[in-house]
């Protein structure tokens, strides 16, 4: 059975985004809980345990939680666990965010259990289960220009070579912890975090000033569900709705975090374009996947964007689009029409050809140029 609750988390609605902005598509399922963690000794080190969080219609389960409080900096540990007792992800909880919630990734599992492990029984620890997010799997609509069995490969896939390796240690993806949205987005700077404007508005926190984004969480080296990615803050955001690009500062004490990782390099807005292109993103907030062997069709868009037949899906909006030269020649914009599949494939088997849209760099100048400064 659901483990639901009759509680009721209520979230701000995002204002209409302009017409050549589509927000991204939502592919986890929302179900509201209220648990607070009441510590009890459940044996050895584990002092609270969760029910089962079980949904047998679910492909992925998230949890997510809030009313975050550590501030003895108790040493402990949140375990996550699938039916079979199997570790899915462990958590320390010595440094808790008050102001962020904790989000597990994404687990391809139909039950999971939570628990808090600690030498000690926890004295001021706080910790609420707020709500758990299932994505089913099921979408009706086409999320790929290439419906072929394999639309996109994870890097060890492909035995990348190091050059793509590198540039992929640049690529984020973005988790709006409001509503479970996500995006990709890339290093364009030490601090500085490229995305589309209609990703950003998916952060309630930004939504209410223009600026904050507190609730965007930023992560690097999500290539699996078997590691845990490296988590960072967003300070404040800049949002460029015209281009339909903004770029995210990371908070100041993360900063450091991302040393040595590759800032991207842009290709000259001028040049020819190229015959191919590769891109690396986080379709639907998985783990990163690299669609290749791409094409660049042309610049005929109404505001002349690049048309390109890279595999996609919803949360690819934000990610790079390379050259050969492992440059940058445009950001994943927008995807398919809201077409059903079935519509998909009688107007593509009459000839008709869809392609994915990506903001070209040769708009980006301006953007560029700030950043420089």
């Amino acid at each position: 059975m659901k483990f639901l609750s009759a509680a009721c988390i209520c979230l701000l609605l995002a204002p209409a985004l302009a017409a050549d902005q589509k927000a991204e598509p939502r592919f986890e399922r929302g179900h509201p809980l209220a648990i607070d963690a009441a510590y009890q000794n459940y044996g050895g080190t584990v002092w609270w345990q969760s029910l089962p969080i079980k949904d047998v219609t679910a492909k992925f389960i998230r949890l997510k939680f809030s009313r975050l409080a550590n501030p003895l900096h108790e040493p402990a540990t949140l375990v996550i666990r699938d039916h079979d007792g199997n570790q899915l992800q462990r958590l320390p909880l010595e440094q808790l965010d008050p102001v962020q919630p904790l989000v597990t990734m994404r687990f391809p599992v139909q039950e999971v259990t939570a628990t808090v492990e600690a030498p000690a029984k926890p004295v001021k620890l706080r910790l609420r289960l707020s709500e758990y997010f299932t994505d089913s799997g099921a979408n009706p609509k086409p999320l790929s220009t290439q419906l072929d069995q394999h639309p996109w490969f994870g890097l060890d896939e492909i035995g990348a070579a190091p050059a793509l390796r590198e540039r992929a240690r640049g690529v984020a993806n973005l988790l709006f912890t409001s509503d479970m949205a996500s995006c990709s987005g890339f290093l364009v700077a030490r601090d500085r975090i490229m995305t589309n404007t209609h990703c950003i508005a998916s952060s309630s926190a930004f939504r209410l000033d223009g600026k904050t984004c507190s609730d965007v969480l930023i992560q690097f080296d999500y290539l699996s569900d078997k590691a845990p990615p490296v988590s960072l803050h967003c300070r404040d955001a800049k949002s460029y709705p015209a281009l339909d690009i903004a770029v995210l500062r990371l908070a100041a004490q993360d900063v450091p975090k991302l040393a040595g990782r590759p800032v991207a390099r842009f290709a000259d807005g001028n040049a020819p374009l190229p015959s191919n292109a590769e891109l690396i993103h986080h379709p639907a907030g998985l783990p990163m996947k690299l669609s290749r062997d791409c094409a660049i069709v042309d610049r005929d868009t109404p505001v002349k964007n690049l048309r390109h037949s890279c595999n996609t899906g919803g949360g690819s909006s934000g990610s790079p689009l390379f050259n050969a030269n492992g440059r940058v020649v445009g950001v994943q914009q927008e995807g398919f029409p809201d077409i059903s599949l079935r519509e998909f494939n009688d107007r593509s088997n009459k000839g008709e050809k869809f392609y994915n849209i990506a903001v070209d760099v040769k708009r980006l100048e301006p953007v560029l140029k700030e950043l420089d400064k």
